[in-house]
């Protein structure tokens, strides 16, 4: 997180990679700052095209309502009888189209490496 001088707000966010151009992982801790910030919050998604090596990268603002995620039913606990699994880590894959409308003029060439 991180506090903002010109909206004088704590801004929250969190980068994804992937080498696929769709999916990324986050966690249920994630999602709940999102669900917690909305419009102060910011996924930045960067798909690592290989081969071509070119980096793409899209920003979305308040992902669980851009994503039309139910934070509240995703993360409700799965009661077994004798045991209640709460799901901590998911898989978003999201919609061709819906990367298309919020294509960013961002294309990261270089790459950075540890030495």
């Amino acid at each position: 997180m991180k506090f903002c001088e010109e909206s004088n707000r704590i801004l929250g966010y969190e980068i994804k990679t992937s080498r696929t151009v769709n999916k990324f992982h986050i966690t249920y801790n994630e999602l709940q700052k999102a669900h917690m910030m909305k419009y102060s919050y910011y996924l930045f998604f960067i798909f690592i095209e290989e081969g071509v090596n070119e980096y793409y990268g899209y920003i979305i603002q308040n992902p669980i309502k851009e994503l039309q995620l139910n934070f509240l039913e995703l993360t409700e606990p799965v009661h077994t009888g004798n045991a209640a699994v709460i799901p901590n880590q998911f898989r978003i894959s999201m919609e061709l189209e819906y990367l298309e409308q919020i294509k960013c003029d961002i294309i990261l060439n270089k790459r950075v490496r540890k030495n």
